[in-house]
This record gives C-alpha cells, structure tokens and sequence, in this order.
C-alpha cells in the first residue's frame, strides 16, 4: 500500500499548523471500513524538531498523512493513532538530526489492561514462534515448554487468535528492514487454557518428562544488557521439571473435579466457587492434620471460607459446635455485624472483653455442657494476653559477703565482701554478666573477677517504688501494715533467668501490696485461662491476621496456649512470611510443634 521501499514522509496539516517528518517504519492496523487505518508504530528519522513535534501530534490521536515525497499531494495511506497509546525514544544523530521511534504499549508494557490485545514485534524478523510462546505463557500463567513453539503457533493462527499487522520499512534501515508484527486479539485465558488441553488432548502437545538435571541458565535463558536473569524467565522455562518435583513431593488435598461438602451452600451468604473449592481443600486438610494456614491476599474472602469450614463442620458434629476467633481489636465489630451476622446469622454470637467474661460462661456453660449446634465467640488478640505484669524475683544487697573458696586466696583476711549486687532467691547465686556458653560458676571465679563481672543495680532497675507488705496477726500486736519499698526493673529485664542455677526468675506483681498501674486487683489471663479450664471445649478456632503473631512476644504466646487447648485450627492471613525463614518458625511452633523436630531434619 506505501508502494517504494525508500523513505516515505509522515505529514500533519490542519487550518494553522503544517509539520511533517520522514520515516523509515510505520506499522498500522488495516480499518474494517472507510480509508483511515489505526497506526500502530512509527520510527522517524528528521530534524529534532520536526521529529518531536509530529510524535506529540500522533500522541495527541491526531491523524496524518503517508506521501512518497515531499511534492506529494495525494497521500498513500491516511493513520491516525490511539490517544495516549504508545511510548516513545529519541537519539540524537549528529548535531541536528533526531531518530524518535514510537511503539505502542501493548508492545512493550509487562501488564496490560484485559480490554488491551498484546502486540508482538519482531524487528530483525526470523522465526516468530519462540517470542509468541514466551508472552502466551507470560500472559496466561503456563508453562514455557520451547517444543510447544510451532504447534501453539499455528493453532492460535487456524482459530484466529493471531492476525498479521501491515508493515512498510525502508530497505536501507538494516535493524527493522525485516520487521514482523502480529496482533494477539481475542484471546482470553480461558480460551488459552481451553486450546493447551485440547493440544494436549489430542496428542498434538506431549508433557515433557521431570528433568533429573536442569540445564544451565546460559544455555536455557537469555541474559538482558546487564548480564542477568530474570525470576520470571527462571520459572517459565524450568516449569515442567520444577512441576513435576513439587508433583513427587506433595499431592494437593483437593482438586477442582472432587466434590464439595453440601452444607458450604446452605449459608446465607453463598461463596463463589473457587471460594467453595478453598473451603473444601481447608475441609480436607483439617480431617488429617490439627491446623491449616489459609494464605491469599486481601478481598479473596478469607472470612466467609473461615465461616463456611466452621458451619461445614458444625454439620458433622451432634453435640454441639463452639467456634473462637482470635482476632484484632478493631475488626470485631465488623466480624460481628458483617461476616457472622450476614452469613450465618442463625448462630448465637458472644465478646468475651476480659478475663471475667470466660469465667461467666464456664460457671454457665461450659460446666453443664451446654453447646450451641454452632456458635462463635470473639476476643481480640490485645485482651487474650492480658494478664498480670510480671518481674524478676532477684533481692539485691548493698553489701554480700563471699564465701566461695577463691576468695580466700586473694582476700584471706578482709576484702570477701562485694557491695551493690543481685542475688538469686532459690540458689543464693550472684547474679553476673555471663557470656555465651559459659559455664564457669561465681564460686570458681576469682574475687576480683567476680567484682567486674557482677550485675548492680542500674544494670537492672531504675530506682524504688513504695509498697505494702500483707497484714499479720500477733497475741501480743493488733493487725497493722509496714511500708516497704520493691525496686523498679527496666522495662527491657523481661524472662529473667538465674545466671547461676538457671532458675526461671520471673513473678506475677501483687496490685494488693505492690503498685501496679491501672491495676488495684489480680486479674487472669484469658488465653492461660482457657488452656487451663476449657481444654478441648472449643471445636475450631480461628487466628485472624496470623502474621501478627510471628514474633516472641505476648500476643505470640496468647496465641499459642489458645491453640494448643484447641482440637482444630485454622489461621488467615494475606502475608504468611516478610520473607525470613525467621517469620515462620513461631508460627509452626505454636500450630504444629509435632512437626517441627521433622522439619529441622
């Protein structure tokens, strides 16, 4: 349609502005009707300005004219550009000349809106089928299987799916004299999916068999300018043998053909089916094993597959089914009103806000074995920790005399007593700075050693808080109380050990005696009350925004004695690891703690 192979010239022209470029590549998408073709990509070879200015005009969506020559009238083809579609490079040649070259984004964008066909472009032309194959399984999720190439190829070609643009170039550009470009409308990954299995079907594909040894990456994938790899790449082209591994080593609990528990489409509120699906898979998980981790992203529906397992397995039970979630302190009202009361609203609903609220229902429940057929009770994961605060049962001496038999050997007469030190209520140790895997004792240690080593008081309180010490009775003295004083440990002074004996240090705090803020009576917790007295009650119990739990902390340990009384678990989040392995290791400790010396192996 452009006629001669020489360089054409691009034109603009309305009432106030005239403005044309010469070009050495217009590619265009033929127009069903009327004279006017979509243009798809341009390279321009023309002055700074000239080249620039067109670009903005093409940019713009504006049309232009192709002409032979310059002292053309009559165009050879009229294009015209979708607005805002393309993107474009410029290089300077010499001082004045300007190479612009403008590809559209369906072209060399990685993602693409669904309403966008992809397009290919081949610029030094050659065998097509390896780029088409490299975005068909970029695009759709599959596997890069380099002898699928041809057959995929010509497939997409017989139904359609691939249709050849119009190219024109100037034979004297070496780089893009042979350019191919080809539009991929049309296709949909459900129809991708439908050709690979009817491909496959057929016998025109053949699975390629697991590879014991992988080839190399310089001779399977191609490096970029810089000389590495890319992730992406790795997986596509080393899916079939990486598939057929994870094959051998894990065989999924559920598959899309297996049927799926009838009570899931009895609730209120009906999951879509690849929701459906999920429960079923979480169904199947926890008849073998005590826990399941659900991890997807945010809006795939972790809360009504959390409420379709629980109601699916209420179904299977006849004496009763109690569900708890553990949750954060802000989402309970919307698990309340939104998920349990638009779901499953049948099922009676309870917020334990503290300690006392779990001894009320044990007196009233749990004692005369009375259980819903289903019913859900929530405590946010800030509650569920709290209980007393706790320090470290050390008694500190102005003054300690030492009677280990090293001192006597460097002090036998005076000089055996240290002054500002901790001691150990159980064993009388010293306390001291003790270095990793040390095992020498204080009483083999030297006195001057001792006297550099040991721990005083700034090293773990920050001064004195006055205190009530407990009443006594006396034939002689009436009831009364002393004044006394407790040291104030640093908030970092946390699982405190004996460095002598070992001993776990850590006490509760007595509001009645001791000053506690916020506190004037004791208080239970209510994850250490539910381990304790209502062990095996509860039936299932959700973690909501597990990861949060990760961590050696209070809330972690909440978590994990709530789990342990529990006979099932499920857990939900939509960021299962920050990528640490260190992420993961509480997790599984508190979930399967079975499995961990496995897992270490």
């Amino acid at each position: 349609m452009c006629g001669s192979n020489r360089m054409h010239i691009l034109r603009y022209r309305d009432e106030h502005n005239f403005m044309e470029a010469r070009t050495h590549l217009l590619i265009w998408r033929n127009a069903p009707e009327g004279n006017v073709h979509e243009l798809v990509a341009a390279g321009l070879l023309d002055l700074d300005q000239s080249a620039r200015a067109l670009s903005a005009r093409i940019l713009k969506g504006q049309r232009t004219d192709v002409l032979a020559s310059p002292r053309d009238y009559e165009p050879l083809v009229r294009l015209q550009a979708k607005k805002q579609h393309h993107r474009f490079v410029a290089r300077p040649l010499g001082k004045k000349l300007t190479h612009l070259l403008m590809l559209p984004k369906a072209a060399v964008d990685d993602v693409l809106d669904d309403e966008t066909p992809r397009i290919l472009l081949q610029p030094q032309g050659g065998a097509i089928e390896d780029l088409f194959l490299r975005r068909f399984a970029s695009d759709f999720h599959l596997p890069y299987v380099a002898e699928w190439a041809t057959t995929i190829w010509e497939a997409c070609r017989e139904r359609e799916f691939v249709s050849e643009l119009s190219v024109w170039t100037d034979e004297r550009v070496a780089s893009w004299q042979h350019c191919k470009a080809f539009d991929l409308r049309g296709m949909t990954e459900d129809e991708a999916l439908s050709l690979l299995s009817h491909l496959l079907s057929t016998g025109a594909l053949v699975l390629p068999e697991g590879i014991t040894e992988a080839p190399s990456l310089r001779d399977t994938l191609q490096a970029d300018e810089n000389g590495e790899y890319r992730v992406l790449d790795y997986l596509q082209a080393y899916a079939p043998h990486l598939a057929t591994t994870v094959e051998e080593l894990a065989k999924p609990s559920h598959d899309l053909d297996q049927p799926i528990d009838p009570a899931i489409a009895t609730m209120a509120r009906t999951p879509f089916p690849a929701q459906a699906h999920t429960a079923q898979a979480i169904l199947t998980g926890l008849s073998r094993q005590k826990g399941v981790l659900c991890s997807s992203d945010m809006g795939t529906g972790k809360s009504i597959l959390s409420l379709a397992v629980a109601h699916a397995l209420s179904k299977r039970s006849s004496r009763g089914f109690a569900v708890l979630l553990l949750v954060p302190g802000i989402t309970v009202p919307k698990w309340v009103r939104d998920e349990i009361g638009r779901t499953l609203p049948e099922a009676p609903t309870r917020v334990f806000d503290s300690w006392r609220d779990l001894v009320r229902y044990r007196n009233t429940s749990v004692r005369r074995g009375q259980k819903a057929p289903l019913e859900f009770h929530l405590i946010s994961r800030d509650t569920a920790k709290l209980g007393m605060p706790s320090a470290p049962a050390l008694v500190y001496h102005k003054h300690r005399v030492v009677s280990n038999p090293a001192s006597y050997e460097s002090a036998p007469t005076k000089g055996r007593v240290l002054s500002d030190v901790w001691v150990c209520p159980d064993c009388g140790g010293i306390q001291r700075k003790v270095e990793k895997h040390e095992t020498l004792r204080s009483r083999e240690m030297d006195l001057d050693a001792l006297r550099e080593a040991k721990l005083g008081f700034s090293d773990l309180a920050s001064g004195w808080v006055e205190c009530v010490a407990p009443k006594y009775q006396s034939i002689v003295f009436p009831s009364s109380t002393a004044s006394t004083k407790r040291p104030q440990f640093l908030k970092s002074v946390t699982e405190y050990h004996c460095s002598e004996c070992g001993q776990n240090l850590m006490r509760s705090l007595v509001p009645e005696r001791e000053k506690v803020p916020g506190l004037r009576t004791r208080r239970l917790s209510p994850a250490n009350f539910i381990a304790r007295y209502l062990q095996g009650w509860y039936d299932l119990v959700i973690v909501d925004e597990l990861h949060q739990f990760k961590n050696a902390s209070g809330q972690g340990e909440a978590m994990g004695a709530i789990v342990g009384a529990a006979k099932k678990v499920l857990g939900l989040t939509g960021t299962l690891s920050d990528g640490k392995a260190s992420s993961l290791y509480h997790l599984l400790w508190r979930m399967a703690p079975g499995a961990m010396p496995m897992l270490s192996t």
